[in-house]
């Protein structure tokens, strides 16, 4: 089915004359990947574990970070974050890495994570993209690009992994968020 949409999207852009990318990734293609990048967070304290998943640790970014560097731009400021999705979370900061998920209930991986048990479930939308973009050019961005709804929680929450994940004071130099 994805591959049907992948067709019909690449079309589209050569009839406007688009030229392809170089490269095309597919987050089904690098689940062991992701599933480093989240245990490197672990390992750094950034990430921890619940029974609904694994989360970013945004208590611990934010001692050793800047956190919200996109939200002026959003028109919000820090107190204005709230995933209060789950109690189980430490913080209503906090975002899923990793998403637990009954097995057969819906497309998942087993993943195993140091000092836990085998967990099913599926990544977060956020380390997708942190996961795919460093593994495409390392631990840093001269330019990242995207609509203007996802500098936040999106953006944001892909800055906080990749910095706190790469141990970089600054990830991206420079963002081009396009509409509104």
């Amino acid at each position: 089915l994805a591959q049907t949409y992948e067709g019909k999207f690449r079309n589209d852009m050569a009839a406007m004359r688009v030229l392809p990318a170089d490269k095309y990734m597919r987050v089904t293609e690098h689940i062991p990947e992701i599933i480093n990048f989240i245990q490197n967070l672990l390992d750094k304290d950034y990430a921890y574990r619940t029974e609904t998943g694994i989360y970013f640790n945004s208590k611990s970014f934010r001692q050793n970070f800047h956190s919200g560097k996109l939200l002026p731009e959003a028109g919000m400021q820090e107190e204005d974050i709230d995933f209060s999705d789950d109690w189980r979370k430490h913080s209503s900061k906090d975002f899923a890495l990793w998403k637990a998920r009954p097995v057969g209930s819906e497309l998942g991986w087993s993943a195993s994570f140091k000092g836990h048990e085998e967990i099913f479930g599926r990544p977060g939308w956020h380390i997708e993209c942190s996961t795919l973009a460093s593994l495409a050019f390392g631990p840093s961005l001269d330019i990242h690009a995207g609509g203007s709804d996802l500098r936040f929680p999106h953006h944001e929450c892909e800055v906080a992994q990749c910095e706190a994940g790469h141990g970089v004071g600054q990830w991206v130099s420079y963002f081009l968020h396009a509409g509104q």
